[in-house]
């Protein structure tokens, strides 16, 4: 933060743990925000079933609002097929968000 806000921070000290520089490694390493990172990393995945579902929700809508257009030029067009939400499995999630960031070990699921 001092690096970027030089008149805000007298030094370049972690304002989490006060033993290292902050810099970008630092702030996903520090011991100090590993609990915090978890915390949210969890409620994003948390998020995912909803974000899922909701995708799911207006792909079909929009397939349906084809589907009723298309009806009107051609009476006998077939209907489409709905999506299905399947949810992953947390170990699914985890591991995939393990792969994507597998340089963060704060993410690292208890699980995984």
């Amino acid at each position: 933060m001092q690096a970027r806000y030089p008149d805000m921070y007298e030094d370049a000290l972690c304002c989490r743990c006060g033993d290292a520089q902050e810099d970008n490694n630092h702030v996903w390493t520090c011991p100090n925000s590993v609990n915090q990172q978890r915390q949210i990393w969890e409620e994003a995945v948390a998020t995912i079933p909803k974000w899922g579902r909701a995708a799911i929700t207006r792909a079909n809508e929009e397939a349906t609002k084809r589907h009723r257009k298309q009806q009107a030029r051609t009476p006998n067009v077939a209907a489409p097929r709905a999506l299905q939400w399947h949810q992953p499995s947390d170990t699914a999630l985890w591991t995939s968000l393990y792969a994507a960031f597998h340089d963060l070990p704060t993410i690292r699921s208890p699980e995984v």
